[in-house]
């Protein structure tokens, strides 16, 4: 085998190590700039140390030496020796010179190191076995692991010459040592051979400090509380911070994974672990005091955290949530591999792990169980793809239909497709706080059967699709406020639309679900998307990827640009990524933007009375006050409404959220301002006007008289005469 470099270093024979346990293979470790992309990776050969747990003799995991020292990132120090992913480094050692199952059975004088160069060497000259860990703050709790096994052991910490090594070996409740003349005890080695590492070993023996008290650990715990205990604990296996939101975090040195400091899985990761440490309960108020220390030492430094989903420097991140790991799946135009993610990816209690994605799978799985009408299926792709970046607004997705058309069981494969959750479906919210709420510890807010969303409700998912913040007041006894900052896509689902006002309607895709004629047992549904999922998560990972290198060639002319026009450009490219022509995704699109419209005006009664008035007078501009226009409106107000303004500035502001739903079908509705005494409307019904995407509609004269819609209605035979075209210059465009 070809010599590892730390053993021709350390002047280690590779016949030593294998009785060990330990091999070496090849390993690739990711590496990352200083603004979070990845880099080239290392690639090295590696020996891999075994680790058995004192107590139950378990493997834990693995020591890996590498070859030579590796900065993964310009935060941390080179370093060539890690461990690998999930392993226990406290209460665990490799075993030299005895078997662990023997441990109860010894007797004389046991080693316990940290090491595996010196835990070789000490053996070598010693004869002693030797308990070599990993770092040498584990050697007190390893010494206290084996004391339980054998109390009448007699237990030797070797440590190295430096302040952590002697406090460790003070620390450690046992006779202690350390070398004279060089650091570690594999330098002694080197530099004067084995009878100075035995000499050395033996003269430098101290023995423990005798304690005042009855145990040393009621010593302790007289000298240092337990919430001072438990602030330590926690500084040493993670890492403080706080987000944008003043919220503290801590994330773990060995798995990689964020835990908020106030939550539920932070309190059950330090109960657990601090009682396997201790093999002492946490104290309710010593919990309380502990968390208030570690939330201040959190805000001294700052960092970005993201929930399943995170954007940074033109990649997308999507987090796996593996427990015990930190990989995530980096997506990058043209391409996408799973890495160690660098980016902070706190995760609730409800939050549940992602498959890994398999290369070359197909979504076509995906649409035996979600009920997406053909036609609309690249629409949902699209969505789905756009719910993988956080640098653009998101679209509400909409779907419904009658009873019995799996509009839940759709909803519940889309949004588990990337962001599984115990609760897949809610309710429907009862204010916008509880929204916000949700979104605070949900990628995607999916709410289920709504029969009718207050306005609020809907004003606030447009804030949330966009981009924005909720603060309330944090006790009625101060004045401190509590701030939530999100952005998120949502998802709903009821047998009607409930998506009304304008605003909301402007960024929502509304699908009506085809009614299922060959039902099928839900249970085999979902037995049949776990099975897909990984190939269905996989294809729209390689979808993504092709669609974000497509997108910067995709293009509208500035007439065709719709409000979600960052949407329509991924469109585009996710359609040019699956095979088809990007215009087939503007099909989809305008046709779904097109359903929301009328809906909105079926909405609105004042909106319904303008259309047919101007239907009515198709060839009429009229300028009145609000007064006048409410009673020419009246005599066109739908029948039954209990909606309809009483005042004349209760229709001007009805016009006023109307009135982009209306421009778009060639009417106009514009408020003039005051005109001598009184404010203006303009309304009336514009022949050289077309049905636009913007408020802003710009017309071409044609070379012949042509029959267009106007979407005022299904029939057919309404349309509008358009004059002949007489030329091609800029002044045969007429803008309004």
């Amino acid at each position: 085998m070809k010599p590892h470099p730390y053993l021709i270093e350390k002047e280690i024979e590779w016949q030593a190590m294998e009785p060990l346990g330990c091999s070496i293979e090849q390993v690739t470790l990711s590496c990352f700039d200083s603004e979070g992309k990845p880099i080239t990776p290392w690639e090295g050969d590696a020996i891999f140390r075994p680790l058995f747990l004192i107590d139950t003799q378990e493997h834990c995991g693995h020591e890996r030496i590498l070859s030579e020292p590796v900065q993964r990132n310009p935060d941390e120090k080179p370093k060539n020796k890690l461990v690998t992913k999930g392993a226990k480094t406290a209460g665990s050692c490799t075993p030299i010179g005895f078997e662990l199952a023997d441990l109860a059975t010894l007797t004389g004088r046991l080693i316990v190191c940290a090491g595996l160069a010196d835990g070789y060497r000490l053996h070598e000259a010693t004869g002693l076995p030797v308990a070599c860990g990993v770092g040498e703050l584990n050697i007190p709790g390893n010494v206290e692991a084996i004391r339980k096994l054998t109390p009448t052991l007699k237990l030797i910490a070797a440590v190295d010459n430096d302040n952590a090594g002697k406090r460790a070996g003070q620390k450690s409740g046992c006779s202690w040592t350390c070398p004279q003349t060089e650091k570690d005890w594999s330098d002694v080695h080197q530099m004067s051979g084995s009878d100075a590492v035995l000499a050395e070993f033996e003269d430098g023996i101290t023995p423990p400090i005798k304690p005042d008290s009855q145990t040393t650990e009621k010593t302790e715990r007289e000298r240092q509380s337990q919430s001072d205990q438990i602030v330590a604990f926690v500084q040493t296996f993670n890492e403080l911070f706080h987000d944008k939101n003043n919220i503290a975090h801590a994330r773990n040195i060995e798995t990689g994974e964020v835990r908020s400091v106030a939550s539920k899985a932070f309190r059950h990761w330090l109960t657990s672990a601090f009682y396997q440490k201790y093999e002492r309960a946490i104290r309710d108020q010593s919990l309380r005091e502990a968390k208030m220390t570690l939330e201040g030492i959190a805000m001294q430094e700052q960092r970005s955290v993201y929930l399943r989903v995170a954007s940074v420097n033109g990649q997308h991140w999507l987090d796996l949530a593996e427990p015990g790991q930190s990989a995530a799946i980096c997506i990058m135009p043209g391409k996408w591999d799973i890495f160690d993610s660098p980016v902070m990816f706190p995760r609730s209690e409800s939050t549940q792990p992602l498959p890994r994605p398999v290369r070359g799978g197909s979504i076509e799985p995906l649409w035996r169980i979600a009920n997406i009408p053909s036609h609309q299926q690249l629409l949902v792709t699209a969505w789905l793809v756009e719910c993988l970046r956080l640098d653009t607004p998101f679209p509400i997705l909409e779907m419904f239909g009658e009873q019995g058309c799996a509009k839940s069981t759709t909803q519940s494969a889309l949004r588990r497709l990337i962001d599984p959750n115990a609760a897949d479906l809610r309710a429907a919210p009862k204010s916008a706080e509880d929204l916000y709420v949700t979104g605070g510890t949900n990628h995607i807010l999916s709410i289920e059967n709504v029969s009718h969303l207050p306005a609020p409700i809907q004003d606030a998912l447009c804030v949330i699709a966009t981009g924005g913040g909720f603060a309330r007041r944090k006790l009625y006894s101060d004045s401190d406020e509590v701030v939530i900052t999100l952005k998120r896509p949502a998802i709903l689902n009821g047998i009607v639309a409930a998506i009304t006002q304008q605003d909301a309607v402007s960024r929502a895709i509304s699908i009506e679900l085809p009614v299922i004629t060959d039902a099928c047992p839900k249970d085999k549904l979902e037995a049949d998307f776990e099975r897909h999922h990984a190939g269905i998560l996989g294809a729209l990972m390689d979808i993504a990827a092709r669609a974000f290198e497509y997108l910067p060639d995709m293009t509208l002319p500035a007439e065709q640009r719709p409000r979600l026009v960052e949407f329509a450009y991924l469109g585009m490219a996710v359609a040019k990524a699956m095979n088809q022509p990007p215009e087939s995704f503007m099909r989809q699109f305008n046709a779904a933007r097109q359903d929301g419209l009328e809906r909105t005006l079926d909405a609105s009664p004042v909106a319904s009375a303008i259309r047919d008035w101007a239907e009515s007078k198709c060839d009429l501009i009229e300028e009145h006050s609000a007064k006048k226009w409410l009673n020419i409106l009246e005599g066109f107000k739908p029948r039954n409404c209990d909606s309809w303004p009483r005042s004349p500035r209760g229709l001007g502001d009805a016009m006023r959220r109307a009135a982009p739903a209306l421009r778009q079908l060639g009417i106009e509705c514009k408020c003039l301002g005051k005109i001598g005494s009184t404010v203006k409307w303009r309304i009336g019904l514009r022949n050289s006007l077309v049905q636009s995407h913007q408020c802003l509609e710009v017309v071409d004269n044609t070379t012949k008289k042509e029959k267009l819609p106007t979407s005022l209605t299904s029939d057919p035979s309404r349309s509008i005469d358009l004059p002949p075209k007489t030329g091609n210059s800029a002044a045969n465009r007429r803008v309004f």
